[in-house]
């Protein structure tokens, strides 16, 4: 499986709620996701998807068991661009609920003073993109290195 950016799409409305339990997902069903695209190893990351368009509409998952894992940092988000995060289904990727991706993206940092998290990575100089509402995702060198969203614990 194949994860890249149109940046001729537009980003998803979906929001993110994130709830007590420490886990966090679209608010609104009106889309209906089929496709489940895994971005962790233990299940705590995952993006949801449409198998019928190919498109990447939100982000699920659980923060707060690996907040003690993570690191404090900064996290530089005032230049974006906007995009459609979309996949592409490969030989011998299950084509039912859902698949794997080669690459874990875990929780790494935490950016307290603009209330954001950052899963995977964000090397210098990278594109960040806004594929959904307050949903980002860094690009390096034409790859997906990191998932950056709010901080649960500022907003529950």
């Amino acid at each position: 499986m194949k994860l890249y950016v149109d940046f001729s799409g537009i980003p998803s409305p979906c929001r993110l709620v994130f709830h007590h339990d420490g886990s966090f997902g679209q608010g609104d069903s009106f889309l209906f996701l089929d496709y489940e695209i895994n971005l962790s190893h233990t299940g705590s990351l995952v993006v949801m998807a449409s198998k019928e368009t190919g498109a990447c509409y939100c982000l699920e998952g659980f923060s707060w068991k690996n907040f003690s894992k993570a690191k404090n940092g900064q996290l530089d988000i005032e230049t974006q661009t906007d995009g459609c995060l979309c996949f592409m289904l490969e030989e011998g990727d299950p084509i039912e609920w859902g698949t794997g991706y080669e690459k874990e993206f875990e929780l790494s940092l935490i950016d307290e003073k603009r209330k954001l998290v950052l899963y995977g990575e964000m090397p210098l100089h990278a594109q960040v993109v806004r594929f959904a509402y307050d949903q980002f995702v860094c690009l390096s060198h034409g790859e997906i290195t990191g998932f950056i969203i709010p901080s649960p614990l500022c907003s529950v």
